[in-house]
């Protein structure tokens, strides 16, 4: 981002925030005469100081900065029953579901609603298995939102029926960028960051890269690319025109 962008960007959002440049200044410990400038494009911060400035106005501007997201659960029930844990657990008809005679993780069959796995044994020792991965989770959370429940009462009813839940993952969504790390301190960027970071196109990059397999500051992650920045970094710097 050039100092102009930055300088937009940072007014626009420090108005839509309700901050005044002191009380910009305080947050961000940075003098307000400097934010007066960079805000008017008389003064030139270093991109350090913008990631600081903005992320704090990203805060601010945001109405929910993050929350936090049912990412993976799984819960076993010491029953062969799986069509009562369908209904008495998750509340849902079991002619929702739909059955397969084969199994996971050694279990025999399964029934899906969606990405929502119940899993079923013969065995009460192995039990039911309920299993919630990413985009289960998502489906669970519409689920739960139609029957007037949330995750608390949820998992309340699994305790209820003597679940017991062996994992359960959540995940922060930033919505303001407050846990990015900053493209200057990646160790790796992809070919889209580097094109900005770099001011070299993309098309360029991804030539330079298929020229110079062999080179140091190249990674490849499966079929993408990834830059060594510190290593593109010293080639650059010994270079005249690119």
């Amino acid at each position: 981002m050039d100092n102009l962008e930055f300088a937009l960007e940072m007014k626009n959002k420090r108005l839509a925030s309700g901050l005044s440049q002191r009380e910009l200044a305080s947050l961000t410990h940075v003098s307000r005469y400097s934010i007066n400038r960079f805000e008017n494009g008389k003064a030139n911060a270093s991109k350090e100081t913008q990631n600081i400035i903005l992320r704090c106005l990203n805060y601010y501007v945001c109405d929910k900065p993050f929350y936090l997201l049912v990412d993976y659960l799984s819960v076993r029930f010491p029953t062969t029953d799986a069509l009562e844990v369908i209904r008495k657990v998750l509340g849902i008809k079991a002619d929702h579901f739909i059955h397969y005679d084969y199994g996971y993780y050694g279990y025999k069959e399964h029934y899906a609603y969606g990405e929502i796995k119940v899993m079923a044994s013969d065995d009460e020792h192995v039990g039911v298995f309920l299993e919630l991965k990413g985009a289960g989770s998502r489906n669970m959370e519409y689920v739960l939102q139609a029957q007037s429940r949330d995750w608390y009462s949820f998992l309340n009813r699994c305790l209820d029926c003597g679940g017991v839940i062996r994992r359960f993952d959540l995940a922060i969504n930033d919505m303001c960028g407050l846990l990015d790390i900053p493209v200057w301190e990646k160790y790796t960027l992809t070919i889209e960051e580097a094109s900005k970071y770099f001011r070299i196109g993309e098309n360029k990059l991804r030539r330079l890269a298929e020229e110079n397999k062999d080179a140091g500051w190249l990674i490849m992650n499966g079929n993408r690319i990834q830059i060594k920045r510190r290593q593109f970094e010293q080639v650059i710097d010994k270079l005249d025109a690119i």
